[in-house]
């Protein structure tokens, strides 16, 4: 699951429609039991995948350069 799943993606309508939404029932988030928690864990996941693609990107380029 991304971190991005938590939001509905915005579009013009709904923003519009959120000008004169007084009670907010628009606005439906999913949430956990402990969000926090797994919010910090799926961005840990999200910033060492990309620590991971740009080592074997570096790796591949260094391996590449050498022969």
């Amino acid at each position: 699951m991304k971190s991005t799943d938590i939001f509905r993606s915005p579009s013009f309508f709904k923003g519009m429609a959120r000008v004169v939404n007084i009670f907010g029932g628009l606005d439906a988030y999913k949430y956990t039991d402990d969000p926090d928690s797994e919010l910090i864990n799926r961005d840990w996941h999200s910033v060492g995948n990309d620590l991971q693609e740009e080592i074997n990107t570096y790796e591949r380029k260094s391996n590449y350069q050498i022969r």
